[in-house]
């Protein structure tokens, strides 16, 4: 399915374009020939960004696509526009399918749809943003789709000002890429390249407008690799704008927000219930943390799609329900309403790429925080997730860059990368075997940061039968034949404590006996995601790993069976590399066996560098989910 997300004056179109003669040239395109990996080829893609001289814009894209195989019919056989009827309008000016031997074929009336986000449909009047699509159905190798989209905005984002930001690069080759900028003459245009230094813009002058005319050859298609860095930190890009400075932008949306912050007697009221019987400013913060935590749904739309329109604090406590700009208003003013002071802070999050300081554009953002000064030891809080305690971070935001508004002022301050050990799993586990090696296992787990943060999510939205069912699917993954017994949960609402789980199963027959020995697995639980994702892939990367800083504690105790003695237990294990670090070590003591062991990495992004070091660490850690244990019988 082809997305095209964008926006009006956040131009975020996923290829650049060549101006190629669609009619005449097509027949003349290589095929899976010449690209036998590639799901398709993108050998037209036409952008055109004009501003008006009121300043409006209109945005064309014209794209001509070659099916190669069904990776690429799949990817293609829908393309859709986002947009908000506040802001613009989209009309699809042109769409063709040309059969491999050059029949067009038309597409009928209801390929064309334009509806209202099936997402926004649990949060109504909270946004008009719709999805203008053309579905192209089942595509055949060889074919070639053809389609024409027009963008008319009829207001600004930030008034006066305009900004467009484009890739040179996709998941497919492109043949060709192109880019036209037109803009008045008296416009002064910033610019700034991605991977593509070397591609200067031809600048002419018509009839008192400037164009700016980008145009770069063959593009091979970006490789994909697992838990690789966002499109925008890796593929070729064009920025532009007319913005000055990045104190511009601070002064506008700083002023925006500001007049949403307004504490009336709806937040007081509210803010007195919240923080009585608190004494520190901390505690005060933290107890309204946990009130819009829990009490105010997220709508989880980017930052600016929708406009940089955040609701009043007022208008949020009655609705229930925000996006990031509305949670942080809401945040702001109660914190304000209780003597506090606190900024937004724009943010880039992991998953939207690093922000580029040179150019200007608020679209670089797609989330807000909230950062409180509290003199020397600043607290950062995002209260979206609902499932974060005050204090940590969602990893989606630790170690990114951030534009904090201070009272009309704005700085860059990167926000702090909790260490591993405040994402950690501590696993503790009481295991006993008997003397015909069936084996009976208390677990429990504790969950810190965000470990714990995606355990409460899940459960949020599980009822008790599917928490016993995953627990129980957990529990098989590792001990096939378990026979799960019992299980409970600490309170999930509580963030103040690190999410806990406890549960119990017997395993008839886990020893095996081989003559007078005693043979099992060291009983902990497979970490199967991690290894399957990166045991089968190759031994160099492309590009950094972005996993997430943690850790994983285990402390396993076993009770051995009468009569039979350690004869032979894994090898201890110490590594410490550029990625992190693996601890294993055994111990025993009369009939008690001990192993305590700690993976541990130490980045949210591994680079290529250190990629080597990532993988020993982790099959150092699957090895030991495989390592037996021996006991011989006491003659």
């Amino acid at each position: 399915m082809r997305k095209i997300f964008f926006l009006i004056l956040t131009l975020s179109i996923i290829f650049l374009t060549a101006g190629i003669s669609f009619s005449t040239n097509w027949k003349n395109t290589p095929g899976s020939e010449s690209f036998p990996n590639s799901g398709a080829l993108i050998f037209a893609n036409d952008v055109k960004y004009s501003v008006n001289p009121d300043l409006t814009a209109v945005l064309e894209i014209h794209e001509a696509v070659k099916i190669l195989d069904e990776t690429g019919a799949k990817y293609y056989s829908t393309a859709d526009i986002p947009y908000s009827p506040s802001y613009e309008y989209v009309e699809v000016a042109g769409a063709k399918i040309f059969l491999s031997d050059g029949t067009e074929k038309s597409l009928s009336p209801d390929a064309f749809s334009d509806r209202s986000s099936i997402f926004l449909g649990s949060f109504p009047g909270y946004s008009d943003m719709r999805i203008k699509s053309i579905n192209f159905g089942k595509l055949e190798k060889d074919q070639v789709i053809e389609y024409t989209f027009k963008v008319h905005q009829k207001k600004q984002r930030m008034k006066g000002c305009f900004w467009a930001s484009t890739y040179a690069e996709s998941f497919f080759p492109i043949l060709e890429s192109t880019f036209l900028l037109k803009v008045p003459e008296k416009i002064k245009v910033k610019y700034a390249f991605q991977g593509l230094e070397n591609v200067k813009p031809v600048i002419s002058k018509k009839a008192g407008f400037s164009e700016y005319y980008w145009k770069a050859g063959l593009q091979p298609e970006i490789p994909v690799e697992p838990a690789m860095p966002p499109l925008n930190d890796i593929s070729a890009r064009i920025m532009a704008t007319d913005i000055n400075s990045w104190q511009e932008v601070a002064s506008w949306y700083g002023q925006i927000f500001d007049s949403k912050t307004k504490v009336d007697g709806t937040v007081k009221r509210e803010v007195g219930k919240v923080i009585r019987g608190k004494s520190s400013d901390k505690d005060k913060a933290r107890a309204i943390y946990n009130y819009i935590s829990k009490n105010i749904l997220y709508v989880g739309l980017p930052l600016g799609i929708d406009g940089y329109k955040p609701l009043t604090a007022a208008e949020v406590l009655k609705r229930k329900y925000g996006d990031s700009q509305d949670q942080a208003v809401l945040f702001v003013s109660m914190l304000k309403a209780a003597g506090i002071k606190a900024y937004p802070a724009l943010v880039s999050t992991l998953s939207n790429g690093n922000v580029n300081k040179d150019i200007p554009i608020p679209s670089q953002f797609d989330h807000v925080i909230v950062f409180i000064p509290f003199d020397k030891n600043a607290v950062w809080a995002d209260t979206t997730t609902r499932t974060t305690s005050f204090e940590d971070l969602p990893p989606s935001v630790q170690g990114r860059e951030s534009f904090v508004l201070d009272d009309g002022r704005g700085k860059f301050i990167r926000t702090p990368g909790l260490p591993a050990y405040s994402n950690r799993q501590e696993i503790k586990i009481n295991a006993a075997i008997d003397e015909k090696g069936n084996l009976r296992e208390e677990v429990r787990v504790n969950m810190y940061g965000f470990n714990g943060a995606l355990g409460r999510s899940f459960l949020n939205i599980s009822n008790p039968m599917e928490i016993k069912y995953f627990i129980e699917k957990w529990i098989g993954a590792s001990f096939v034949d378990a026979q799960p017994e019992s299980y409970g949960i600490s309170e999930i609402a509580d963030l103040n404590a690190p999410l806990s789980m406890s549960f119990s199963f017997f395993y008839p027959m886990y020893s095996k006996s081989v003559e007078h020995f005693s043979v099992f697995r060291v009983p902990v639980f497979i970490n199967q995601g991690l290894l399957m994702l990166f045991s089968k892939s190759p031994a160099e990367r492309l590009y950094p790993v972005i996993i997430g800083n943690m850790q994983k504690d285990y402390h396993v105790e076993i009770l051995i069976p009468e009569g039979f003695k350690v004869k032979a237990l894994p090898a201890n294990v110490s590594i410490l590399n550029k990625a992190g670090s693996y601890n294993l070590k055994f111990s025993s003591a009369g009939k008690n066996l001990v192993m305590d062991s700690s993976l541990r990495i130490d980045e949210s992004l591994i680079p290529v560098a250190d990629y080597k070091d990532f993988k020993v660490l982790l099959i150092s850690a699957a090895k030991t989910e495989t390592d037996m244990i021996i006991l011989e019988k006491v003659k």
